[in-house]
Parts: C-alpha cells; structure tokens; sequence
C-alpha cells in the first residue's frame, strides 16, 4: 500500500523552540543500500527484535523505522546515531535514556504499512498514531465493545460510507492519548472521549475518572497523505506543530 507523503522536506539540523511540537513522516520503503546503512546504525538488542519478525517485509520497516529515529533524535540532542540509548515504561513506552539530553525531549513512534511518523517534542509527554485508511467492517461492533458512549453515538450518526473513516479517526485519536499517558492498552478506551469525528484538527479529550485532567491535553489530527489518518496527543501547554518529510 502506497503512500506518498505530501509535507515539506524537512531540515538537516531542526531545532525545538518552546513548546515546539514536529511530526517526521518517513518512508519505510528504501532501497538495499540505504536498508544496510540504516541497519549499521542499530543496537545489538535492535537488531534482536528485527531478527524476531516473521516476515522479511516487516523486518525491513522495522530496521529503517529504527535507524531514521536515530538519525532524527541525533540531529535534536548533537549526540552520534549509535550512541543513543533507549529506556522503556511498564507498557513499553521509548524514552530516551537518563544523561542523553540536558532538554526535556520526548518522542514517540507510530508506522502503518510502508509509513512511519516519529513525533519529537520538548513541551510534554507524547503519542503519535498512524493508520491508513481501508475497510472496517466490524467497526460498529468494535466501537460498542470498546468505545465511550459518545463516540459510539457519533459513529452511528454517520452514513455507512463513512463508518470505516470515522471509525479510524477516533480510533487515532483514542490511540494517540493512551500512549501519550505511557499506559497503552491498559488504559481502559471507554474511560475517556475524543471529540467527534470531521470537527477539524483540533479535538478535545474528557477524562471520566479524572476531568479536572482533561484541560491538560492537546490533541491534533493530522494527515500526511489523501489515504492516511494521523493524530498526536500531547500533556501539557498546547505545542506550536510543524510537519516535515524525512529525507531519504
């Protein structure tokens, strides 16, 4: 599935602002050469986990989503490709590890077939979620079963041609919030709402158990192509965000 990112090239050297926010979209798709240099950069545990997929296709996105997030984190932090080091969260969530930057830089990472986004910031904790558009069928089942009340309501107030569309962009914009907060899945979905779907980029988030919360978080809906929903959450003030292509 192919997808041709439409944001501006992005810098050699980009620089984070107060409270900037930027989105890399990356191509995941690169040839021989770049793959092996890509993978060069790798740690020995990276090259573990790439080693674990079963498919080559998967392997290889894998290797080049890594490699360009090193190359992409070296250029904020004036630190070598190689000598990034990683830490994770209970649910797995990357951070860059205690002593590799004197600045609050966060990230996060986000692929969907040949495409990847990596979200780099300094004003607070961050998720990115990428999904490309295609056919849910069971996504009104899916909704019920997982959903806030609000968000099944929307779902069901849109024609069956659009169910697969809104369907996916609450689910971005629900995906974004849950690895933003470093829980992931273990956040429970119906214990919070996205604002509806088509109501522009800006979306409003409401904390059930905690709505006195709720005003601490941004979130945006982006696109980098025609056929690809996106979307970024962030804690904090709200981000100045730009978007760029990762050159290959």
């Amino acid at each position: 599935m192919k997808a041709n990112c439409t944001w501006p090239r992005g810098p050699a050297c980009p620089e984070l602002t107060e409270n900037s926010l930027h989105i890399w979209c990356v191509s995941l798709e690169v040839d021989k050469t770049r793959l092996h240099r890509l993978k060069g950069l790798l740690s020995e545990d990276e090259l573990k986990r790439a080693d674990a997929y079963h498919f080559e296709r998967h392997r290889r996105r894998y290797i080049v989503c890594r490699g360009q997030l090193r190359k992409i984190l070296a250029s904020y932090i004036e630190c070598s490709t190689t000598s990034i080091e990683f830490q994770y969260g209970d649910q797995g969530k990357p951070d860059l590890a205690v002593g590799q930057t004197t600045a609050k830089t966060k990230f996060n990472v986000s692929k969907s077939e040949e495409l990847a986004l990596i979200a780099v910031t300094n004003a607070g904790e961050v998720g990115v979620d990428v999904e490309h558009l295609r056919p849910v069928p069971d996504a009104t089942n899916l909704a019920q079963r997982y959903f806030a009340v609000s968000e099944v309501e929307t779902l069901l107030s849109v024609p069956n041609s659009l169910h697969a569309r809104t369907f996916l962009e609450i689910w971005t914009r629900k995906e974004a919030f849950i690895k933003a907060t470093g829980q992931g899945l273990s956040y429970p979905l119906n214990q919070f709402a996205v604002s509806a779907a088509h109501t522009g980029p800006m979306v409003t988030v409401k904390l059930f158990q905690d709505s006195a919360q709720s005003e601490h978080w941004h979130l945006v809906s982006i696109s980098p192509s025609k056929d690809v929903l996106a979307a970024v959450a962030i804690c904090g003030t709200s981000p100045q965000i730009t978007c760029w292509r990762c050159p290959n």
